[in-house]
């Protein structure tokens, strides 16, 4: 059995959508952002992304990969010493909206 392409977009929408000209096309960039597995955050999660980046390198503790889903916060990148791993989670713990801090960080 022959393997069969993905839908496209287009035949996607005429399926699923009563009124398919009444839709909002996804940008070239979002289609490949959805092809590498990416998605696209609401303005809260920018929002709480900014802050987060904005407060750790306002205290010198830029350098790191920062991850926002929801009011969850994921860390991830290697710190030169266990005082900087936790220099970074007490400055990402203050910051209000967060609700679960995920710690990945490796000295």
């Amino acid at each position: 059995m022959p393997i069969r392409p993905p839908d496209s977009y287009d035949e996607l929408v005429a399926r699923t959508l009563i009124d398919p000209d009444g839709s909002r096309r996804p940008t070239p960039q979002q289609l490949r952002d959805t092809a590498l597995g990416l998605r696209a955050m609401d303005v809260d999660e920018r929002a709480l992304t900014t802050k987060v980046d904005d407060a750790l390198r306002a205290a010198g503790l830029g350098g790191i990969e920062i991850e926002v889903e929801h009011r969850r916060v994921l860390l991830r990148g290697v710190v030169p010493d266990l005082e900087t791993l936790n220099a970074i989670t007490d400055t990402v713990g203050r910051i209000e909206g967060i609700e679960t801090i995920d710690n990945r960080l490796h000295v």
